[in-house]
């Protein structure tokens, strides 16, 4: 008899800690250190649109934005793991500001609160929203990242393409000359911050 009991016991603890494991909530999947993705961003009223280009590399402590504004500027933004962040034109403008915030890390959504599984671009999505202001989905089949999506009006940002592994060229990592002042400090030049990188602050 007794090892009858013992093995519905088993059978009954095997039951409830499966069981407890379907109830866990899923989590968003860590960045791999080293990806390049191109990114359609859209306003919150679907009045405007930019092209993204994010290189992301983790392994090298920089994370590259290259955003080409529509019928507009095309804006090169470094984000270093040091908490320093360059936004800058590469033409005769010469625009440059100096940011802090730095790149995020792989994990950056991490804590955020499970609301479930919807479709966003017709694929069928979990859903986080992280630090109370952005909806980030995650493809269920594969476990890419699909959008994130700005909960204060700052748009939409729609993954086209994930390529893990891809690494930019770190020749366009440096920020110009015009970022600096004659004693090589970093200076501030006027320009636009906002809509700009994961969080377009």
């Amino acid at each position: 008899m007794a090892p009858l009991i013992l093995y519905f016991l088993i059978l009954f603890t095997t039951s409830i800690t499966s069981s407890s494991a379907r109830l866990a909530d899923p989590t968003p999947t860590t960045w791999p250190e080293q990806f390049h993705s191109t990114i359609i961003w859209q306003s919150e009223n679907k009045t405007q649109l930019d092209t993204l280009e994010l290189w992301y590399d983790w392994t090298n402590g920089v994370s590259m934005s290259i955003v080409q504004r529509q019928l507009g500027k095309l804006l090169y933004g470094p984000e270093w793991s040091n908490g320093t962040s360059f936004r800058f034109t590469v033409d005769s403008s010469k625009e440059c500001s100096v940011l802090q915030g730095g790149m995020v890390r792989p994990d950056w959504f991490r804590g955020a609160k499970y609301v479930g599984q919807v479709y966003m671009d017709d694929f069928l999505c979990n859903a986080w929203i992280v630090d109370g202001f952005m909806m980030y989905y995650e493809e269920v089949a594969y476990k890419r990242p699909v959008a994130w999506k700005s909960l204060e009006g700052q748009g939409t940002e729609h993954v086209m393409t994930f390529e893990v592994g891809k690494v930019l060229d770190h020749s366009y990592w440096q920020a110009p000359v015009y970022c600096f002042n004659d004693s090589g400090e970093l200076k501030k030049k006027g320009m636009d911050k906002k809509r700009f990188g994961i969080y377009r602050i």
